[in-house]
């Protein structure tokens, strides 16, 4: 089991590809037989649970070839059901987050002072909350005057969205460019407006 976790150097792990799941998955189910009650299986099974989502979300994005993008259908606080793919064509802000996160109000006033000053030029947002308290979610969207589209379906974690982006962390942020494209990740502020601007052009 140590070997599945050596480096060739500090930053450089033996079984670095994800797809090296297998290898992870064999292990398990030999040490699980021979080592049932063995404290290392529930570390190695949270690894093998991380590598499998990281390669469904890889194959998803290779299969959105036509999109370029996973495309997601969720419930906007009227319950209308609001896709992605409906801001096709536009360059798109796909934004995680969550009522829970402490600096949740200070994100979302970064994204409404970009969203005023490129919506007329193209850009949209689409905002999914991983909170179960959709009642919650829909009165902080409500408080904070939030324009675009922001959808919940009330599972949190494990929301269909969450899996399908494998989400790890709130916020997170996608750039989708105009043909479909993502053409960036967990970018903010500065970087971020450049980014937009960039696209729009």
């Amino acid at each position: 089991m140590v070997l599945l976790y050596h480096r060739f150097a500090p930053d450089v792990p033996l079984f670095a590809d994800v797809r090296d799941v297998l290898i992870f998955r064999k292990v398990y189910d030999t040490l699980q037989t021979i080592y049932p009650k063995s404290v290392y299986l529930s570390r190695l099974l949270d690894e093998i649970g991380h590598r499998e989502q990281t390669e469904a979300f890889n194959n998803k994005i290779l299969d959105a070839s036509e999109k370029g993008y996973p495309d997601i259908t969720l419930p906007d606080r009227e319950a209308k059901m609001r896709s992605l793919s409906d801001l096709s064509g536009k360059v798109i802000i796909l934004s995680f987050w969550s009522i829970t996160d402490a600096n949740q109000r200070m994100m979302n006033q970064d994204l409404l002072d970009l969203y005023n000053r490129f919506n007329s030029r193209g850009l949209e947002i689409y905002q999914v909350s991983v909170d179960a308290d959709k009642t919650a979610w829909a009165r902080a969207v409500a408080e904070q005057n939030l324009p675009w589209v922001s959808v919940c379906d009330g599972f949190g974690s494990g929301s269909v969205a969450v899996s399908t982006y494998n989400i790890q962390k709130v916020p997170t942020i996608y750039v989708i460019d105009k043909s479909g494209t993502i053409a960036a990740k967990d970018i903010y502020d500065a970087e971020l407006e450049r980014k937009i601007a960039t696209l729009l052009k």
